[in-house]
């Protein structure tokens, strides 16, 4: 079961992008919680 090249590299990309904005997210998130 081999991905295709390009399916491979969009998946890292996607999986980068995830990772890049979730630490922001949880900044946001904790900061409302606090102000709650």
């Amino acid at each position: 079961q081999r991905k295709e090249p390009s399916q491979r590299a969009s998946f890292e990309f996607l999986r980068g992008k995830i990772l890049d904005v979730y630490p922001e997210y949880r900044k946001e998130a904790e900061d409302h919680l606090s102000k709650a």
